[in-house]
């Protein structure tokens, strides 16, 4: 496989999580000063409005979060996050739909000989016997391995996005989505089905590398460094231009109109979704600058 593919499916793999699929990374952006979080607040906003940029696959030893965060969602009496967690479920039916095989094939019928070798030969590492996986897609094989070695995926119950969702709840807050469950849905399906099988070699031959590449970039995201995480992505973005503007860019200009809505509605509110949504060339806060808001990083 070329250089230009692996670094393609490094995107793709430090990207895909369950259920949302998007573990958070970050784009170039100008480095932040010391003490200061993923956290932005629209101060030419009628009443408190907030984005945040969560960490999707965080440890026990990050909780509590750092003060502002906190603050940050007390303040909200309405919380939107990538889709509307009130439909998980829906969420997870749709994604076993879609990474499911109809009846009478599997992933026999789909993998090159080589591939499927190498997967019955390094599953038992990861616990797992092939007839558990063999009725699933490549990319939902892959995905269910980077989960054995972490918490991946705002579904976990160590995400940001979990402890905020059953925090707001109990406080009777509002919360919502920035995407359907179809749209959600539709977009990781056609992200990952692009390198299906390359992805699941890439997970089977780099599980160790994918890991560590997570950790770094979780210590980064703690130590608020936005500079070391855009300085490890930008290369990437560079030789991926194509998978940037359909995870990002494309979704960043969609949101921004939504997001505009609910400022005007003068409601106290909070945006979370992954952090690199908040950084870089085409980010929400680049678009909303642009549009005229003013906005500080806390």
């Amino acid at each position: 496989m070329t250089r230009s593919r692996w670094q393609r499916l490094q995107w793709v793999g430090r990207f895909a999580g369950l259920t949302s699929l998007a573990l958070t990374t970050f784009t170039f952006g100008t480095p932040s000063p010391p003490g200061k979080h993923f956290v932005w607040r629209v101060t030419s906003a009628p009443a408190p409005f907030y984005l945040v940029g969560s960490f999707h696959s965080l440890t026990k030893d990050d909780y509590p979060l750092p003060e502002v965060y906190r603050d940050t969602f007390a303040q909200a009496q309405r919380l939107l996050f990538e889709y509307d967690p009130r439909r998980r479920d829906t969420l997870a039916q749709r994604f076993r739909e879609a990474a499911s095989y109809p009846s009478g094939l599997d992933i026999q019928s789909e993998l090159r000989p080589d591939t499927l070798a190498l997967l019955r030969k390094n599953l038992w590492r990861f616990g797992l016997k092939f007839d558990q996986v063999r009725h699933y897609r490549p990319w939902a094989i892959a995905l269910r391995l980077l989960a054995v070695r972490g918490p991946l995926g705002p579904s976990s119950s160590l995400s940001m996005e979990m402890r905020i969702v059953s925090q707001a709840r109990r406080s009777g807050k509002e919360v919502a989505g920035l995407e359907t469950i179809d749209e959600h849905v539709a977009f990781w399906r056609e992200m990952l089905e692009r390198d299906s099988e390359s992805l699941l070699v890439y997970t089977l031959a780099r599980d160790k590398t994918v890991t560590a590449l997570f950790a770094k970039t979780r210590a980064a995201w703690t130590r608020g460094d936005v500079a070391a995480l855009s300085t490890a992505n930008a290369s990437l973005r560079q030789a991926n231009p194509g998978i940037a503007q359909r995870l990002l860019d494309r979704r960043n200009r969609r949101w921004v109109d939504r997001i505009e809505a609910e400022m005007k509605t003068g409601k106290p509110t909070t945006i979370v979704a992954g952090a690199g949504h908040f950084s870089g060339p085409g980010s929400v806060i680049a678009i909303l600058e642009e549009r005229g808001y003013k906005i500080e990083q806390l």
